[in-house]
């Protein structure tokens, strides 16, 4: 899944840097999958990728009870909206009602990783080997014409172990 937002609860983040530095966190995770969406079309990978949103269900009614507060900061702060489900409509996005309620995000994607992965090292006549380490990494920039991000992080000298 490529998803939107931050694996903590917004509030949490807010309490420790800030709403300025959380709308930017916000913003980064909403381009995050515009950017995979347009490396998949512009390297043409067939990794399945689809917008097809995500589904957070409620396990507890407590749950289910902060996810209109929490789809009401997000709209105030971030401008994107989620959608609520109560438990009587939930049975029509999942086919069960045993969950309190769902939040859904449409912007959400999925796609099969190791496609994704598989396609760009494929793209970039990249080798991926398993059994690999790393004996040093430098941060650069990469060269304007293929630059997706301010920064990437390059490995070098990866080796391979070989038990002997």
């Amino acid at each position: 899944m490529v998803l939107t937002g931050m694996k903590l609860p917004v509030p949490t983040p807010i309490k420790r840097y800030g709403i300025e530095v959380v709308r930017k966190m916000y913003s980064a995770s909403l381009e995050s999958i515009d950017c995979v969406e347009t490396i998949t079309r512009e390297e043409n990978i067939d990794c399945n990728f689809s917008r097809c949103g995500h589904l957070e269900v409620a396990c507890k009614q407590a749950h289910f009870d902060g996810y209109e507060e929490s789809a009401a900061l997000i709209q105030r702060e971030f401008n994107h909206e989620l959608r609520i489900i109560p438990k009587k409509e939930l049975r029509n996005e999942i086919g069960s009602d045993i969950y309190f309620g769902g939040m859904v995000d449409d912007a959400s994607a999925g796609l099969n990783p190791a496609r994704y992965v598989a396609g760009l090292a494929a793209r970039h006549s990249v080798l991926v080997h398993a059994s690999m380490t790393t004996r040093g990494w430098k941060e650069s920039k990469p060269p304007p014409s293929t630059a997706r991000a301010n920064s990437a992080c390059i490995l070098q000298e990866a080796t391979s172990l070989h038990a002997k």
